[in-house]
C-alpha cells in the first residue's frame, strides 16, 4: 500500500515497543488460527491476514485500568479478507473497510468510525505473511487525539468521500435519491447528458448538506468548509454516485453503441492479412507522416502494441472521470503516445541520417498522434475480434462524452483534447473504407538490400505503381474512382502527384 506523504509524515514508532502489538504477538492461536483460515484466500486474491493496533500516543492521557490487558485485547484486530476486494472481518464477526489509507468500521460496531494508517509493517508467521497497519487511534474506544491532530468529530483528516460518511444525514439523503434515480429515471439513446446533468445534481446537493452540517458543529472543533487540499468533495461525491449506477448506466451504453462497435470490428478486418494487421498500411491511410512510416518494424509494433496496452486499461475503470485521467494524466494514454511518437520519429532519423551527430530535435504533431491512435484502435479491435471479445471503445467514449458535457469547465481542458483525438480515430473507422489486404511499402529494411536504380522522382517509401496504394489514399471517400487520387489526404496526393 502506497501511504500518501500526509499521512507518511506522521513520525514512525517501534511496532515492537506498542503494547498493542506486544499482546498480538502473545496470541498464537489466534494468529495460527488466521493464518490457516485466510491462506487459501490470501493465496488466490493476493490479500493477506491483516493486524490492526493504534498508536501508542492515541492512548497517552487516558487512565490506567485494571483492565489494561483486556483493552489490549479489544484495539489489536486480525483481520481476514473477504470474498469483496477491500472487506475485512475480525475474529470476533466485526466488519471493516480498507481503502487507500484509511481503516473504516462497518457492522457490528456500535459507531461508524474512520481511522487513519499512519505506518505499515509486515510479519512472517505461520507460513503466511502478515500486514500490519499502526492507525491513528483505536477503532473503539476513548483515545486522546495528537497535538495538532483531529478530534473524534472532526474530518480534517478524512477524504472528501469520507466526509459524506460523518454527516449520516447527507449520506442517507444521498443514497436515497440515487436509489430513486436507479428506479424512475429512463434512460434515452443519445440523451444520456440529461442522466449527467441530474447525477451532477444530486452530488452538489449531498456537498451542500456536508457543508451545512459542518458549519453547524461548535466552534470548538475543526470544521472544514472546504475540500482538503489538493482533493475536490464534489468529484469524489459524483464519483461515488457513478460507481453505484455503474450496473445501471454502462450496460445502457453498451446497447447503445453495439452497432459501432461492430461495424468498427468489420472494416478493421479488412486490413488484416491472414488475421494480422499490416500497420504500415493502417498509418498510410491514416496520412501518418513520413519520419512514422520510416521507422522500423520492431519499434513500429512495440509502440502500437504499448499505446494498445494503455487503451485497454479503460476496461478496468468503472467511473467516467477515471476513464478521463487514464487518457491524460501523467503516464496514460495521451501522454504516452506523444512519447512513443518521439521514439519512432528518432529511430527513423537514424535511419536515413546516421551520420548527424547530437540529440536530434522531434516536433510532435496532432498528426503524429492521430495516426497512432488510428493503429492502435485496430490493433485492439483485431486482438478482441481474435479472442471473440466485444471490443467497448465506442461504449467507454460514449461514457466519458456524458461525463464532460455536464460539466463546462472540462470542454477547454487536456482532457477534451484527448477525447476529441480519440474520437477522431473512431471517425476515421467509421468512414467507408476500401478493401485493403496489402499495401507494399518499401521498409528501412528493404532500402537497404535494393539493387536497383531508381530515378530521382521515384525515390520514396511507396510502391507507387501498385493499385492498392492509390486505393489506400481514397480511405474515406465514398465512391472510390480508379485512377483518382483522393483529395481527402492532400499530403499524401501531392507527394504522388
Amino acid at each position: 500500500m502506497n501511504i500518501p506523504p500526509s499521512i507518511t509524515s506522521v513520525s514512525q514508532e517501534d511496532i515492537f515497543t506498542n503494547p498493542f502489538f506486544a499482546k498480538v504477538r502473545e496470541e498464537d492461536s489466534l494468529l495460527q488460527y488466521a493464518a490457516g483460515g485466510g491462506s487459501t484466500g490470501a493465496a488466490e486474491s493476493g490479500r493477506p491476514p491483516v493486524i490492526l493496533v493504534p498508536c501508542q500516543r492515541s492512548l497517552s492521557g487516558q487512565p490506567e485500568s485494571a483492565s489494561l490487558s483486556r483493552h489490549h485485547q479489544i484495539e489489536a484486530h486480525i483481520l481476514q479478507s473477504a470474498h469483496v476486494p477491500g472487506q475485512y472481518c475480525n475474529l470476533r464477526g466485526q466488519g471493516l473497510e480498507i481503502k487507500s489509507d484509511r481503516v473504516i468500521t462497518g457492522v457490528g460496531f456500535g459507531q461508524r468510525r474512520i481511522c487513519h494508517v499512519t505506518q505499515t509493517e509486515n510479519m512472517y508467521d505461520y507460513g503466511t505473511n502478515f500486514k500490519i497497519f499502526v492507525l491513528d487511534r483505536p477503532v473503539c474506544g476513548a483515545y486522546t487525539s495528537g497535538r495538532g491532530g483531529a478530534g473524534p468529530a472532526s474530518l480534517a483528516m478524512a477524504g472528501p468521500c469520507d466526509w459524506l460518511s460523518g454527516c449520516p444525514q447527507a449520506e442517507d439523503d444521498f443514497y436515497d435519491k440515487i436509489f430513486k434515480f436507479r428506479q424512475t429515471y429512463l434512460l434515452v439513446p443519445g440523451y444520456e447528458k440529461a442522466a449527467a446533468v441530474r447525477i451532477r445534481d444530486i452530488a452538489s446537493e449531498a456537498v451542500a448538506a456536508v457543508e451545512r452540517h459542518e458549519a453547524g458543529k461548535p466552534s470548538g472543533l475543526v470544521r472544514p468548509v472546504a475540500a482538503p487540499p489538493g482533493s475536490d468533495i464534489k468529484h469524489e461525491v459524483e464519483r461515488t454516485a457513478y460507481a453505484t449506477l455503474h450496473a445501471f448506466i454502462f450496460p445502457h451504453i453498451l446497447q447503445y453503441t453495439l452497432p459501432e462497435d461492430t461495424r468498427l470490428t468489420e472494416r478493421i478486418r479488412n486490413y488484416c492479412n491472414g488475421g494480422n494487421l499490416n500497420l504500415r498500411t493502417i498509418l498510410a491511410a491514416a496520412s501518418a507522416p513520413k519520419d512514422i512510416l520510416a521507422a522500423k518494424n520492431d519499434v513500429l509494433t512495440r509502440s502500437v502494441q504499448s499505446l494498445v496496452a494503455e487503451l485497454g486499461k479503460l476496461d478496468n475503470q468503472i467511473a467516467p472521470m477515471d476513464k478521463l485521467s487514464a487518457m491524460t494524466v501523467c503516464g496514460t494514454a495521451l501522454e504516452h503516445c506523444q512519447k512513443l511518437v518521439s521514439e519512432i520519429v528518432r529511430s527513423s532519423l537514424l535511419v536515413t541520417a546516421p551520420d548527424q551527430g547530437g540529440p536530434a530535435r522531434v516536433e510532435v504533431s496532432a498528426d503524429h498522434v492521430l495516426a497512432m491512435f488510428v493503429a492502435a484502435i485496430a490493433s485492439l479491435a483485431s486482438s478482441r475480434d481474435r479472442a471473440n471479445t466485444r471490443v467497448q471503445i465506442n461504449a467507454h467514449m460514449c461514457h466519458v462524452d456524458m461525463y464532460v458535457e455536464a460539466h463546462d469547465e472540462l470542454k477547454f481542458s487536456q482532457g477534451q483534447y484527448a477525447v476529441s483525438t480519440i474520437h477522431s480515430a473512431l471517425e476515421f473507422w467509421r468512414q467507408p473504407h476500401a478493401e485493403c489486404r496489402e499495401f507494399d511499402i518499401h521498409t528501412p529494411e528493404e532500402e537497404a538490400t535494393k539493387t536497383e536504380d531508381t530515378s530521382e522522382d521515384d525515390k520514396g517509401m511507396f510502391d507507387k505503381s501498385s493499385s492498392i496504394f492509390e486505393a489506400c489514399l481514397r480511405a474515406g471517400s465514398d465512391e472510390p474512382r480508379h485512377g483518382a487520387v483522393s483529395t481527402l489526404h492532400s499530403a499524401s496526393a501531392e507527394k504522388v502527384s
